[in-house]
């Protein structure tokens, strides 16, 4: 009985030690492709430009809102 319960921690430890390996094989991967590549680092900076210094006008409450935003939000 003892030897089943060490064989089922051992299998589920080497499961969890695979999904491990292979999330932190694939976020390193993804980090490697995003230090590589200018055209990407271009693009998240224009969008966070964008997304940060979006236009706004104060309307004659005082209150300050977005230039040519949609109301969906």
């Amino acid at each position: 009985m003892s030897l089943l319960i060490i064989y089922i921690v051992t299998v589920v430890g080497g499961f969890i030690w695979y999904l491990k390996k292979q999330k932190d094989y694939e976020t390193s991967l993804l980090k490697k492709k995003v230090e590589e590549s200018e055209n990407l680092k271009r693009t998240l900076a224009m969008g966070l430009a964008y997304r940060f210094n979006f236009p706004t006008q104060k309307n004659d409450d005082g209150e300050t809102t977005y230039k040519n935003a949609t109301d969906i939000f």
